[in-house]
């Protein structure tokens, strides 16, 4: 179990940074919990301090500036490590972890506190000469257990789902089936000249089937759980599910508390069905969809895939920016092809 901690737990145990580095410290109030934000010319320290105190804190180490610009010319494609994997790398007393049950080891503060006073003095400095040694380390500590994706898992002739090797769904059903998966039009890759940026993706929930049964993934998240007989995706945000006892349910992926419209009809669906209840019955619903789903001609376009970024403006803000919307054409059946 993660430890309970007084709010001024982070200045104990890391205010040394102020102290001896002379790094700034800022400190963000977020739902899940607190972010601490070190930063100095060529480093940052981020500590995320969660509200539940079931759950362990976690600490990471970047590179910016002309270190992370000196890292990319020089072929390195990881851009932040977690302090907890930096122990493994240099403590070969600790077992390793188990990533099966979580991906990254939970550490108390105090302890990660200390692997950072005891191994990152010379990244702490603007120094990254031990990343390619971190990174090696790293990769052989996980295996394939990073950027692995979606799996299917078979356990004893059952079949569960993990993401980058964290459970999803235990190893329970007769069939698993993942569907709707990242199409990677866009990667980081796309902006390996501009040290700024740190992620790119696309906004998209993968969807699950298991044993017959239909959910909405986002990442190791299953945000809509295994209660429908259908799920279809109709843009990048809007899915329509439905029901063993026919009902059907619109969701704004945005909004996944609120759904769109709840509806139930008779006999097989299609797309101009679909658009003529909503039009007489959600009108609303139907407006919100319409933004997405644009008639040209006679066919259907649909915003289907949206692709996204994430780059460091300054030492320590995020900025998450947008890179393009692709458009298929959507079919009575729902099928899709390019536009």
């Amino acid at each position: 179990m993660a430890e309970n901690l007084e709010p001024d737990q982070f200045a104990l145990h890391f205010g040394f940074l102020e102290k001896e580095y002379g790094f700034q410290i800022q400190q963000t109030a977020r739902f899940f919990g607190n972010l601490y934000i070190a930063s100095s010319n060529n480093c940052i320290l981020r500590v995320t301090i969660p509200k539940d105190p079931n759950q362990w804190p976690l600490a990471i180490i970047e590179p910016t500036g002309t270190a992370l610009q000196e890292l990319i010319e020089n072929g390195h494609q990881q851009r932040s490590i977690y302090i907890s994997h930096i122990g493994y790398c240099f403590d070969d007393t600790l077992e390793p972890p188990n990533c099966w049950e979580t991906p990254v080891p939970g550490k108390p503060l105090h302890v990660l506190a200390t692997y950072v006073k005891k191994y990152c003095p010379k990244m702490l400095r603007g120094d990254f000469s031990q990343w390619p040694f971190l990174e090696k380390c790293i990769r052989e500590l996980l295996h394939d257990y990073e950027n692995c994706y979606y799996q299917i898992v078979e356990r004893e002739g059952k079949y569960g789902l993990s993401y980058n090797r964290t459970p999803v769904l235990e190893p329970i059903y007769s069939s698993v089936e993942v569907i709707n998966k990242d199409s990677h039009e866009y990667t980081v890759e796309n902006y390996k000249d501009d040290p700024s940026v740190v992620e790119v993706g696309e906004y998209n929930f993968p969807i699950v089937i298991a044993d017959g049964k239909y959910g909405l993934l986002s990442r190791s998240e299953l945000r809509l759980g295994l209660d429908y007989t259908r799920i279809i995706k109709l843009t990048f945000c809007h899915y329509l599910c439905q029901k063993d006892d026919g009902i059907l349910v619109l969701y704004d992926t945005r909004s996944l508390l609120n759904p769109l419209a709840t509806f139930t009809t008779f006999g097989e669906l299609n797309l101009d069905k679909l658009l003529q209840i909503l039009q007489n019955e959600h009108p609303k619903a139907y407006t919100e969809l319409e933004k997405r789903i644009h008639k040209r001609g006679n066919n259907y376009i649909s915003e289907y895939r949206r692709y996204g970024g994430t780059q460091v403006v300054g030492s320590s803000i995020y900025h998450d920016f947008y890179i393009a919307t692709v458009e298929v054409e959507l079919y009575d059946d729902f099928h899709v092809s390019q536009a």
